[in-house]
């Protein structure tokens, strides 16, 4: 199907007559139009060929970014956008790409330095605070992301932005829960949960974090109803519903999801295979209990803690 735009191609790039901007026109419609994931490699070698002809053309390095963007290679994306901001150091869109490809390489200092930049001269682009919350955030500087999340907010369109407003209120309640400031947290997710209502993260999270603090369980259960309605085989989603029931002293119910947790990918997390031996003990099935204990402190989970309902057990 493609082949023949692929020979038009060739010929071009045999061609001394056709001009460079032409070339580099075909390459990005070759781009827009075609599955990348089956011909990325025959891309791959136009782009190398622009860049080794042209090694400082912008158009180059542009083409270079956006291919290496879409195929997910980030680091080699990286090359490219940096020159770009050598060339042209007051091109926002060269700024944004480097800071969503740090972002995919999860590079949060880096993106903390490179917004910190770009405050300054871009102060009011609600994308550079976002990027610099979320980076703090994932960094545990909680007072530096809470101010740049409330940054965010004061100058996004809420209009726009509604879904990406909800997740930055939903990461502002998480972080107050994280430091105890159990008011704030509520009202942020409470906010986050009005601005959007299918933000099922939020409605996961902070139905789980009122279990942690044993309050309005009921509301909780019904915050976790909604997001394992939407998607029934998340396997975290499954355990807040089980441990919701198991606080509720529902415990064949909290049996029942526990198991779809578990059946889910929850065997593999420590937190899950806890609850599990919580909700095994309070059913009387003990030895399934310790086994599902002594599995999640295999997988990382709190030592002392679990140990500890491990050897009541066994001084029962």
């Amino acid at each position: 199907m493609y082949e023949e735009g692929f020979k038009y191609i060739d010929r071009t790039f045999d061609s001394d007559g056709l001009e460079y901007s032409t070339q580099i026109e075909l390459l990005f419609k070759l781009l827009n139009n075609i599955p990348l994931s089956d011909y990325y490699d025959r891309v791959e070698k136009y782009i190398k060929n622009c860049l080794s002809k042209n090694p400082n053309s912008l158009e180059s390095h542009f083409l270079a970014s956006e291919f290496y963007i879409r195929i997910s290679e980030y680091r080699t994306a990286l090359n490219s956008i940096q020159f770009l901001i050598s060339k042209e150091p007051g091109n926002f869109y060269y700024r944004e790409q480097l800071i969503f490809v740090l972002s995919y390489l999860n590079d949060h200092q880096r993106i903390i330095d490179k917004t910190n930049e770009l405050k300054e001269k871009f102060y009011k682009e609600p994308l550079i605070f976002y990027f610099n919350g979320y980076a703090n955030y994932m960094l545990k500087n909680y007072n530096e992301a809470i101010t740049s999340l409330k940054d965010f907010l004061k100058y996004t369109d809420s209009q726009d932005n509604k879904e990406l407003e909800s997740i930055v209120l939903s990461y502002m309640g998480e972080i107050y829960h994280n430091t105890e400031n159990f008011e704030k947290s509520d009202f942020y997710y409470g906010k986050a949960i009005e601005k959007n209502e299918r933000n099922f993260i939020a409605l996961n999270n902070y139905a789980y974090f009122l279990s942690q603090r044993d309050v309005n369980l009921k509301e909780a259960k019904k915050y976790s109803r909604s997001a394992i309605t939407n998607d029934p085989s998340n396997f975290a989603f499954l355990d807040t519903f089980a441990w919701i029931n198991y606080k509720l002293n529902n415990f064949e119910v909290a049996y029942e999801y526990i198991i779809k947790s578990y059946r889910n990918g929850g065997n593999e997390n420590s937190e899950v295979l806890d609850h599990y031996g919580d909700i095994l003990f309070n059913l009387g099935k003990i030895e399934e209990a310790v086994k599902k204990w002594e599995k999640a402190i295999e997988l990382g989970g709190n030592i002392d803690e679990i140990q500890r309902k491990i050897s009541d057990v066994k001084f029962q």
